[in-house]
């Protein structure tokens, strides 16, 4: 699975928000990591999906352990 940064809105897959409490109210730094839009319906198959959950954990992983290295 590739990992391509969401360029509909923000820059390079940034995207500051102002509207979320979970992050705005956060004492330490959090990272919000968006894997589909629920609202469409072929992301949302996707997202119920045990393999597809299994893959994007996996690029998840792969990421992190890319950008830390």
């Amino acid at each position: 699975m590739d990992i391509v940064p969401r360029s509909v809105l923000g820059t390079n897959g940034i995207m500051p928000r102002g509207d979320l409490g979970g992050l705005n109210l956060s004492t330490v730094p959090k990272v919000f990591i968006e894997c589909g839009n629920m609202r469409n319906a072929t992301d949302a198959s996707m997202m119920r999906s045990g393999t597809f959950q299994q893959s994007a954990s996996a690029a998840i992983d792969a990421a992190i352990v890319q950008f830390l290295s």
